[in-house]
């Protein structure tokens, strides 16, 4: 119940700073929008918790710190403080959820959330910066699948492109053994 009052703190914050400050507010992207309706229609506490707690509040911490590093905006920063100290906590309870259910599964359970788990997040990064970009590219007059890959050619792109899944979601899932020797390969 208080992460229900957290989340909508955060949505009339955020949104706020984006209509009034930034001037722009773009809807939620198609791949995070279906994987969301997946996250809320699975059986279950344990897959609710493992999706919302453990991959979405990660994934958003990652994202939330790497611009809260990199922006010069003071606001922003500010906000993105103080909404990543209520995402720590719903992580954190994801985490204490997990070590227990974990505990308990079967290692056929097992094995079904840690495939779950890694297919979130690899649709999450498979389609992240390229959804983003056709939506705000030709706003430019840039071609988005060209944007694309160009950081892709980086030689460190691995790196930049993994931080904001290895900031707390990989991490975690780690902790509570989400991330086995049967999966490791993929992960990497």
């Amino acid at each position: 119940a208080s992460q229900v009052g957290d989340e909508a703190r955060h949505n009339e914050v955020i949104s706020r700073l984006l209509s009034e400050k930034i001037g722009t507010l773009y809807p939620v992207g198609a791949t995070v929008k279906c994987l969301l309706d997946e996250l809320l229609s699975v059986e279950g506490y344990e897959m609710k918790t493992l999706g919302m707690q453990t991959l979405f509040e990660g994934i958003a911490m990652g994202v939330m710190d790497l611009l809260q590093k990199h922006t010069e905006n003071d606001l922003l920063r500010t906000v993105l403080s103080r909404v990543q100290q209520d995402e720590a906590r719903h992580a954190a309870f994801g985490v204490l959820t997990m070590r227990r259910v974990m505990r308990d599964a079967s290692e056929l359970r097992r094995n079904k959330m840690e495939d779950w788990a890694f297919s979130i997040v690899e649709a999450l990064d498979a389609n992240q910066e390229l959804e983003m970009l056709r939506m705000l590219c030709p706003k430019y007059d840039l071609d988005p699948e060209f944007v694309v890959l160009l950081p892709r050619l980086a030689a460190n792109w691995a790196e930049l492109n993994s931080q904001a899944f290895m900031h707390t979601v990989v991490p975690n899932l780690r902790r509570v053994g989400l991330i086995t020797r049967r999966t490791e390969s993929d992960w990497r």
